[in-house]
């Protein structure tokens, strides 16, 4: 924000304005990047909209060189045909539906399936504040050119109506994704025991004004230095770590170590570009979103897959495929019930074994692999 001029314009009077058009109970010093943004607009009044346009656009990593720009001259496949606003696609200056941020977007009124487990601590319901908003366009079930400022819909390119199929079109069905919409205070960080007291979040690490995790916890849908429109970079999991603080994490080898995938096989990190376990960090295992096994967002569907798609010789130095096909072994590979860290010792889902029965994968070392839980 800094190379951005009309900024160095705006004064008190443009951030109180800005407060009132967003959110009335926010402190103009707990403004983010987006809130800063707003008052550069109000500034911006003072000067002409091509010194202002070009300013945004002279910063690599703003909305308008991101997939958010659907306008016409959006560098993404999903774009207007003629349509050349940029902020038309979410904002207005009189929003008609009277909701901050100035939204304009029609609202989706679908019924979404929540993320749940059994060892949840927090309430997770249906989605509230800025996730809401952004569902309206990535669940699928609005068109993206439904806008309230707009008496017809705003034509897109190769005649896209609601977000395309893919992985930025999340559906209805948010059981496979990490839970959004629920409080985060130090009540549930006591009740969870592995989550930090939310006072120490990073600055960019935001909970709304109700104190609730949302989508714009982890993603500024104007920004996109980081990709994914993430708010920090996530190498070694430290937009993860800012909130879960698993114990004995600091020393695992999945914390660690520098093994590289040879390439052959499965690939063990589809949904990042880190090349190291430890780079990977929590997405050894884990995904925030389309998680094959919902209950603990892991990678794979089959739980053992998540273990055995680097166990295999392939990441990890030992093969450990082989040793399920003697005569004397756990049936990890015959069964296939989920393990579940809140089931009694006699299983009432039937028998089954799993990797995560005996090991515990947050704390296992590079010297001491059988880290029992």
């Amino acid at each position: 924000m800094n190379s951005f001029a009309p900024l160095k314009r705006a004064g008190p009077y443009h951030r109180e304005q800005a407060r009132q058009c967003l959110d009335p109970g926010l402190r103009t010093s707990e403004f983010t990047p987006f809130h800063l943004l707003v008052v550069a607009i109000l500034a911006s009044l003072l000067l002409p909209p091509a010194t202002m346009l070009a300013a945004v656009g002279g910063d690599p990593y703003s909305i308008v060189n991101s997939k958010h720009n659907l306008s016409v001259s959006g560098p993404g496949t999903v774009r207007a045909n003629t349509e050349g606003e940029i902020c038309i696609f979410c904002h207005a200056p009189h929003s008609k539906g009277g909701q901050i941020p100035l939204w304009n977007r029609e609202d989706s009124h679908a019924t979404y399936k929540p993320y749940t487990s059994t060892t949840l601590k927090a309430t997770v319901g249906q989605p509230t504040g800025s996730s809401k908003l952004c569902l309206s366009c990535h669940d699928g079930t609005i068109a993206i050119g439904m806008v309230r400022n707009r008496s017809t819909l705003i034509q897109m390119r190769n005649s896209v109506g609601p977000m395309p199929v893919g992985p930025t079109r999340l559906g209805t069905d948010l059981s496979g994704h990490h839970p959004i919409s629920f409080t985060y205070d130090n009540a549930l960080a006591t009740a969870d025991g592995e989550l930090r007291d939310p006072m120490t979040l990073q600055q960019q690490v935001r909970l709304d004004h109700d104190k609730q995790v949302q989508c714009t916890s982890c993603h500024d849908p104007h920004r996109n230095q980081f990709g994914k429109f993430l708010v920090v970079d996530n190498t070694a999991s430290a937009l993860c770590l800012d909130c879960h603080a698993p114990t004995l994490w600091n020393n695992s080898a999945h914390a660690v170590s520098r093994a590289t995938w040879n390439g052959s096989g499965q690939n063990p990190w589809p949904n990042t570009t880190a090349k190291t376990v430890a780079a990977n960090a929590c997405e050894n295992c884990h995904t925030p979103h389309a998680a094959g096994s919902k209950p603990r967002l892991l990678t794979f569907a089959k739980v053992e897959d998540n273990c055995l798609v680097c166990h295999n010789g392939t990441v990890a130095t030992k093969n450990l495929t082989g040793e399920f096909s003697k005569a004397s072994v756990h049936p990890v590979l015959t069964t296939s019930s989920l393990h579940d860290a809140a089931e009694t010792t006699i299983s009432p889902n039937g028998r089954h074994a799993a990797c995560m029965d005996c090991h515990n994968p947050h704390a296992t070392t590079t010297t001491d692999w059988k880290s029992v839980v």
